[in-house]
C-alpha cells in the first residue's frame, strides 16, 4: 500500500513538473515575443501622484533641502538650474529654510546674476551654445532653437556640411528633421505633432549645451545614421523639402527619436522649458527620460525639485510597477523549483529507506 502510495506521489509530482515548465517556457515565450508583454508596466496618474507625494514627505525636509543647497551654494561655477528647482521646492512645500541658506542664496544671486554679468554671459552662450548653463541656454537661446527657424537653420547648415564633404552633426540635423516633419512623424509614434515639436527642439537645445547624458548621446548616435537618407536631403529645395523629408525617413529607426522627443514634449508642457531642461539632464537613459515624463505629468513643477534631491533614478521607478506577466512568471518558476525539489526528495528518501532496509537485513549464508 504504501509503495502504491509513494508512486503515486511520484507520479502527481512528475505531471507537476512537467506542467509547471510548460507554463514557465509560454511566459518567457510571451515576454520576448510580444510587444505588449513586459517585466514591468506604468502606473497610473494618481498612483504615481500618490508615490511622488510620500517620496516628497520622506525626501523634502528642511533639512536634506537646506544641506543640498548648501553643496550647491559651495561649487564652483554654480549651478542656478538645480538651485532654482530646490528653491522652488522649498516654497511649494512651504519649506523654512535656515537664515544662513537664505543669506548665502542672496549674496550668490547678487554675486552671479546681476544684470551686466548675465547681459555678458548670455551674449557668450548666444555665440557658443557649449558655453552655456541651462538658465542661459533657456533665456537666450532656446527661444531661436526651439522654432521652425532653428530647425530649418541647422538643416541648412549641416546640409552645406554635407555636400562639402565635412563632419555633419547627426543628432543635431536628426532632431531638427524632426522639428520640421512633425506632422509627417506624429503618427508613427502617437501623439500630437505640437508634442513632437517641442520635445525635438528642446532636445536640440541640450544636445547643443552639452546637457544629455552619454547613454542618451550614444544611443542618439546610433539611431541617427539610420533614421534618414541624408543623401536625398542634400539637393532638396525648399519647395519640395516637406515631400523629400518623408520620401527620405526610414520608419524603424526613426521611430525611437520621435518616441524620446515625444516624451521630451510630454516634459516640456507639463512643467515648462527651463525645468524641462533640469529633468532632461538628470535622466540617464531614454527609459528614465519616459518614465520621468509621466511623474512631471503627474506632479507638475516640483517635479524638477524632487530629480535634483532624490535622484533620476528614484523618483523614475515611481512610474513604473512590476506587471502581471511578472507575477505570473515569478509563480510559474516557484512552483517549477518546488516540483524539482519535491522530487529530488522523494528520490533521496526512497534510497536512503532502501539503505536501512539493507543495513537492517542480517547477511544470509550459503550452505556448502
Amino acid at each position: 500500500m504504501r509503495e502504491r502510495v509513494r508512486t503515486a506521489a511520484r507520479v502527481v509530482l512528475t505531471c507537476l513538473l512537467v506542467l509547471s515548465l510548460g507554463l514557465t517556457g509560454w511566459r518567457l515565450y510571451r515576454l520576448a515575443s510580444d510587444p505588449l508583454a513586459s517585466v514591468v508596466a506604468e502606473r497610473t496618474g494618481e498612483a504615481i501622484e500618490a508615490r511622488l507625494e510620500t517620496l516628497m514627505a520622506r525626501e523634502a525636509t528642511p533639512e536634506r533641502i537646506a544641506a543640498r543647497l548648501g553643496e550647491l551654494l559651495a561649487e564652483t561655477p554654480r549651478d542656478w538650474a538645480r538651485i532654482d528647482a530646490l528653491t522652488e521646492l522649498a516654497e511649494a512645500r512651504e519649506v523654512v529654510l535656515p537664515e544662513a541658506v537664505v543669506a548665502a542664496l542672496a549674496v550668490a544671486d547678487a554675486a552671479d546674476r546681476s544684470f551686466l554679468d548675465r547681459a555678458a554671459d548670455c551674449a557668450v552662450c548666444m555665440w557658443d551654445a557649449t558655453r552655456c548653463d541651462l538658465v542661459l541656454v533657456f533665456a537666450c537661446r532656446a527661444p531661436i532653437e526651439v522654432t521652425p527657424i532653428g530647425d530649418a537653420a541647422s538643416v541648412i547648415r549641416e546640409g552645406l556640411h554635407y555636400q562639402r564633404g565635412e563632419d555633419v552633426d547627426e543628432i543635431d540635423l536628426t532632431l531638427s528633421v524632426v522639428g520640421l516633419g512633425a506632422v509627417a512623424i506624429a503618427p508613427l509614434v502617437g501623439g500630437s505633432s505640437l508634442t513632437l515639436k517641442l520635445g525635438a527642439g528642446l532636445t536640440r537645445t541640450a544636445w547643443r549645451a552639452g546637457a544629455l547624458a552619454p547613454r542618451i548621446v550614444a544611443d542618439g548616435r546610433r539611431l541617427a545614421g539610420r533614421a534618414i537618407d541624408w543623401s536625398k536631403l542634400a539637393d532638396t529645395t525648399p519647395l519640395r523639402f516637406a515631400d523629400d523629408l518623408t520620401a527620405a525617413m526610414r520608419p524603424r529607426a526613426i521611430r525611437p527619436i520621435a518616441a524620446f522627443a515625444g516624451s521630451v514634449g510630454r516634459m516640456t508642457k507639463a512643467v515648462g522649458p527651463q525645468r524641462a531642461l533640469v529633468l532632461l539632464r538628470e535622466a540617464k537613459n531614454p527609459a528614465e527620460v519616459r518614465r520621468i515624463a509621466a511623474v512631471a505629468e503627474a506632479g507638475g513643477r516640483g517635479t524638477p525639485g524632487v530629480v535634483v534631491l532624490a535622484g533620476a533614478g528614484k523618483v523614475s521607478k515611481l512610474a513604473v510597477r512590476w506587471s502581471d506577466e511578472f507575477y505570473w512568471l515569478a509563480s510559474s518558476l516557484v512552483s517549477l523549483v518546488l516540483c524539482i525539489v519535491g522530487l529530488v526528495l522523494g528520490t533521496v528518501k526512497a534510497l536512503l529507506l532502501r539503505l536501512l532496509r539493507r543495513a537492517a537485513t542480517p547477511s544470509r549464508r550459503r550452505l556448502p
